[in-house]
């Protein structure tokens, strides 16, 4: 899991340069993933980086709402209250424009 976590905030890295809203959503998805570890810290750790990679999303534009509801990647995070925050910043953005 230590290995996928520095992988992934690579791609971060390289993500939040470019802005890339597709590369931040598999960001976010890489995280989730890596909050599924038994490692306490790394849990915690990867699944606030989702959140905060989610929200680097959101700043991008990023307007499929039915992605982030149904891409099996995020499960390990859905449940968070945050998640519905996501979803509900999401679904306004795409009613207002």
């Amino acid at each position: 899991t230590e290995n996928a976590e520095k992988i992934t905030q690579e791609l971060e890295a390289q993500a939040e340069k470019g802005k890339d809203p597709y590369v931040l959503f598999q960001v976010a998805c890489a995280y989730a993933l890596c909050s599924e570890s038994t490692n306490q810290d790394i849990k915690t750790r990867c699944r606030d980086r989702a959140f905060r990679t989610l929200e680097s999303l959101l700043k991008a534009s990023w307007k499929d709402r039915i992605a982030l509801k149904h891409d099996p990647d995020l499960d390990p995070i859905r449940k968070d209250p945050r998640f519905d925050e996501v979803l509900a910043a999401v679904g306004k953005r795409t009613r207002d424009g």
